[in-house]
């Protein structure tokens, strides 16, 4: 099956270059196959009178184009001289200048303030290495309904802070019978 649409697809491409090299011959058609206009069909031949009417259409357009150009031209300077004299140029004294001058100056020193304040709340303090706790062997642990931190390496059993961390000691815990010892003194 798929080499009869394989046929017909070859077919399908000899016509339209058939086709192609046809419209070339007769009407001088663009020779580029990946043209639009490769298959496109002969121009249509105008007679005199349909040229010039096609003509003379376009001029009327173009003048009438002209002649609205020119109107909206006529009616904007009188507008523009109308707001010209409405509105006549300010003139700032030196005490304005003076005024406008610090407002900037303050607004470019609050500016400056609001990200030096953004900045440093960005900033983040991090300890020398030596003083980085390890926290990698406290595991969270529930017990009796009670929430607690466990120290996988010296077992040592902390009450839970409300952040996770480790908070007051308890006691010991024995993984095995899973109780605390709360009698061992906290190393």
């Amino acid at each position: 099956m798929s080499d009869n649409s394989d046929i017909q697809k070859c077919i399908h491409n000899l016509r339209a270059e058939l086709n192609r090299l046809e419209s070339l011959l007769s009407g001088g058609v663009s020779a580029d196959p990946s043209s639009k206009d490769a298959v496109a069909k002969p121009k249509r031949v105008l007679s005199e009178e349909q040229k010039a009417k096609m003509a003379a259409g376009r001029k009327a357009a173009a003048e009438r184009r002209k002649a609205e150009k020119a109107a909206a031209e006529a009616d904007k300077p009188a507008s523009e001289a109308s707001e010209a004299e409405a509105k006549p140029k300010r003139v700032l004294t030196e005490e304005q200048k003076a005024k406008m001058a610090a407002g900037r100056k303050a607004a470019a020193e609050r500016r400056k303030a609001e990200k030096a304040a953004a900045d440093a709340s960005l900033k983040v303090e991090i300890p020398p290495v030596g003083q980085i706790e390890d926290t990698s062997h406290l595991q969270p642990l529930n017990l009796k309904g009670r929430k607690y931190v466990w120290d996988t390496e010296t077992n040592g059993c902390y009450k839970r802070a409300a952040d996770g961390s480790k908070g007051d000691w308890v006691g010991v815990y024995d993984p095995d019978t899973k109780t605390i010892d709360n009698s061992v003194a906290q190393p």
